[in-house]
């Protein structure tokens, strides 16, 4: 599962695990104070176009390039600013979008690509292999 980070900089080099454990400790030294939490509301959908398929990979390209500072490679030719392999053309590509005003669609903060058996073998393997 790919997201953005609403973490500070200075955190974004923790897991979000590392993140969550480290503020719910119980027997944290600091004093308990009343937790808040806001709701933000989610939808789930599978891509349907080619230009959903593009906002996925510009998310790839935010959270793997630029802010974990990975070194893609990229097919020649693609366009900038997007994380692209082969394997996005043999998956289905599922985007998580935050609500945006007035009910609308927002925009896609997580992005998760699933490679089925049948398209695994299409592809020549798993993306795994690659690794």
């Amino acid at each position: 599962f790919t997201a953005a980070s609403n973490r500070p900089p200075s955190m974004r080099a923790m897991s979000s695990s590392q993140h969550i454990v480290t503020h719910a400790l119980p027997h944290a030294s600091h004093a308990r104070r009343e937790a808040r939490t806001a709701t933000t509301s989610l939808t789930v959908s599978w891509a349907r176009s080619e230009a959903e398929v593009r906002k996925a990979q510009a998310l790839r390209y935010q959270v793997f390039a630029v802010e974990m500072g990975a070194r893609l490679s990229t097919p020649q030719g693609a366009p900038a600013g997007l994380d692209i392999d082969l394997f996005d053309a043999y998956c289905e590509h599922l985007l998580v979008r935050a609500a945006g005003e007035d009910g609308d669609v927002g925009p896609v903060v997580g992005t998760y690509r699933v490679l089925t058996p049948a398209a695994a073998k299409r592809a020549g393997g798993l993306y795994s292999d690659t690794e």
